[in-house]
C-alpha cells in the first residue's frame, strides 16, 4: 500500500513539473559523512526534483533517476563507500548510479529537507 501511494506521488509530482520538463539542472552533488560507516549523497537541483529508484539486480548496485533534469554537476571522484556515476538520459533525465563497494553496504533514497534535495542514504 506505502509503494503505490508512493507511485501516485511520483505521477502526481510529474504531472506538475510537465511544464518545466528539461528545465531543471543538477547542480550539485555532495557526499556528507554521517560517522564512519553512515553517509548522505546529497544531489541538489534548481527546482522541485521528482525523482525514483531504478531496479537493480545486483545488490552492489544502486540507481536514482531524476525527472526532467540535465547535468550541470560533476560526481565526486571517490567516495569511502564506493563509487557515483551521473549519466544523462536520451529522454532529459539524469541517471545517479552508486557502485557500492562490496555487499556490507545498503542505499536507499528519499527527499532531502527541501524539495530541491533528494538524499541518497549509504550505510552498512
Amino acid at each position: 500500500m506505502r509503494r503505490l501511494a508512493t507511485i501516485a506521488l511520483l505521477f502526481i509530482a510529474l504531472a506538475g513539473t510537465e511544464a518545466a520538463a528539461g528545465s531543471l539542472v543538477l547542480s550539485d552533488v555532495q557526499v556528507r559523512v554521517l560517522d564512519g560507516a553512515h553517509y548522505v549523497v546529497r544531489l541538489q537541483s534548481s527546482g522541485p526534483q521528482p525523482f525514483d529508484v531504478v531496479p537493480q539486480s545486483d545488490p552492489t548496485k544502486f540507481a536514482v533517476r531524476l525527472h526532467g533534469t540535465h547535468l550541470d554537476a560533476t560526481a565526486p571522484p571517490a567516495a569511502p563507500f564506493g563509487a557515483i556515476r551521473l549519466r544523462g538520459e536520451r529522454v532529459g533525465n539524469v541517471r545517479v548510479e552508486v557502485d557500492l563497494a562490496d555487499r556490507s553496504w545498503h542505499a536507499k533514497a528519499a527527499q532531502g529537507r527541501s524539495p530541491n534535495v533528494v538524499d541518497i542514504r549509504v550505510a552498512r
